[in-house]
């Protein structure tokens, strides 16, 4: 009886295990990317492992220059980043600098 007790218990131990290594990345290594650029919004949305966001902070801090009058919005956090700019407000020398910046963030996350 007790044997059968610990085959269960190790069984239903498993089966967590499992099931939380699918529904909780341990190495958090995925990386999400999505740049939506129309008429008059150019948008970046990053999903990716913690440990760059300081990679990704100090290349968005390196790449754009106090000077620059652009109007955009940055929300970071730990793993996440969304740049949004509105063209409308812009001239296109900006939107180019928030295009370069993008691809740059891009590159910045895929490489390892």
């Amino acid at each position: 009886m007790k044997k059968i007790a610990t085959v269960i218990f190790v069984g239903l131990m498993l089966t967590v295990f499992t099931l939380s290594g699918c529904l909780f990345s341990f190495d958090n290594s995925n990386t999400s990317i999505t740049i939506q650029d129309s008429d008059d919004r150019y948008e970046l949305s990053a999903h990716y492992n913690k440990q760059k966001t300081k990679r990704i902070q100090h290349y968005i801090d390196a790449n754009i220059a106090p000077q620059d009058r652009a109007i955009f919005q940055i929300r970071t956090n730990p793993g996440k980043l969304q740049i949004r700019f509105d063209k409308k407000e812009n001239d296109e020398d900006a939107y180019l600098r928030i295009k370069r910046l993008g691809e740059g963030i891009k590159a910045t996350l895929s490489a390892d």
